[in-house]
This record gives C-alpha cells, sequence and structure tokens, in this order.
C-alpha cells in the first residue's frame, strides 16, 4: 500500500461518514421535531462519536440545516417535469399530480419536514427563507410546465393548484395515509375544475 492511499482513503470515509449523517438526520426529521434532535440521536444512529460530527459539521445546528436542504434537492431531483409527449392540458396536469402523489406516497415524511419547519419559528431562518424560495420555484416551474403558447398558465393557477396539491397531502396524511394519494389528487383536482375532466 502506498503512502498516498492513505490520505484518500481517508478522505473517502470522511465523505461517506458525513452522507451516513446527512441521511440520519433526515430520518430523525421525519420522525422528531427540529429542536428536540441531539448529537446523542445522531451519534447513536450511525455509529460515531459526537466529536466526528461537530469536526465535519461544526455544529449540530450546520447538519441539521444539511440535511433539510438535502431533502429539498432530493425533492426537486425526484420530481421532473418533462413535457416531451404531453400536448394537452390534460395530460400535463395528469402528470404533475401522478408524479407528485408517487414521490410522497413513497416519502411520506418529506414534505411534513418541510411544511413543519415553514412554521416553526425556532428553526433558523435561513431554513425557512430556503423553503419559501422552493416554493416560489415550484410554482415557477407548474406554471411553466403546464403552459403552451396557446394556454399560458398564470403564477396564480399554479399557486392554486400547489396549494391543492398540499391541502390534499395533508388531509391524506392525517387521515392515516389509508387511500390512494393519487387517486386522492385526481379526484379532488376534477371535482374541483370540471373544465379540465382527467377522468
Amino acid at each position: 500500500m502506498t503512502a498516498t492511499a492513505d490520505p484518500v482513503r481517508t478522505q473517502r470515509r470522511g465523505v461517506e461518514t458525513k452522507r451516513r449523517l446527512v441521511e440520519a438526520t433526515k430520518g430523525l426529521l421525519a420522525e422528531f421535531d427540529y429542536q428536540t434532535i441531539t448529537l446523542d440521536q445522531i451519534s447513536s444512529s450511525v455509529g460515531v462519536a459526537k466529536s466526528s460530527i461537530l469536526w465535519h459539521f461544526g455544529s449540530k445546528d450546520a447538519l441539521l440545516t444539511e440535511a433539510v436542504f438535502d431533502l429539498f434537492d432530493e425533492i426537486d431531483e425526484k420530481i421532473t417535469l418533462e413535457k416531451a409527449n404531453l400536448e394537452t392540458m390534460r395530460q400535463r396536469i395528469v402528470y404533475l399530480l401522478e408524479s407528485v402523489a408517487d414521490y410522497f406516497t413513497s416519502n411520506p415524511e418529506a414534505k411534513g419536514i418541510a411544511i413543519t419547519l415553514l412554521f416553526n419559528s425556532k428553526a433558523p431562518e435561513e431554513i425557512r427563507l430556503r423553503i419559501r424560495a422552493h416554493w416560489d420555484r415550484h410554482i415557477e416551474q407548474i406554471a411553466d410546465f403546464l403552459s403552451s403558447d396557446a394556454d399560458p398558465v398564470s403564477r396564480d393557477s399554479a399557486a392554486a393548484l400547489m396549494a391543492l396539491m398540499h391541502g390534499c397531502y395533508l388531509q391524506w396524511h392525517l387521515q392515516g395515509r389509508k387511500d390512494d394519494l393519487r387517486s386522492r389528487l385526481l379526484d379532488t383536482f376534477e371535482a374541483l375544475s370540471p373544465d379540465y375532466r382527467i377522468q
């Protein structure tokens, strides 16, 4: 083994440890309130010393912030809106609602974390600002995705659709996630928007 291999392996181990810490913290955020998560919990869930957490992140808040931002990036990455082969408004709406439902059915805690942090006055302002920026960006993406040259969709209409998706998610979550979120979204949208019948 060469002397240069040790620093590379050490660096790789450090990157892997950092990644495991972020993933474990995201899991804890799904279970516990932001303020109540402790370094002991994080340390125990990953099997690393608290000093290692502080060495990688500097503070518990820095790790929690990175975990939240990582979650936002993951949501953006998993919910991709591609217009290809979606020629009608109906097709684009169905695709949007199904994509959102599929992601949040597989990751029900993701939206809950963001909503909880948005209304948590003790969460760092940096996180709450990032959530607001995400919200605004998603509204713009929805408006762009649904629009066509012949039928532009306003930012207000996109915001209303986003509010509908959040409302359906909250009802689904509060009722124990027993039914199909995809059907709930499609049925609710159809009931409220008969001009865009999707059945």
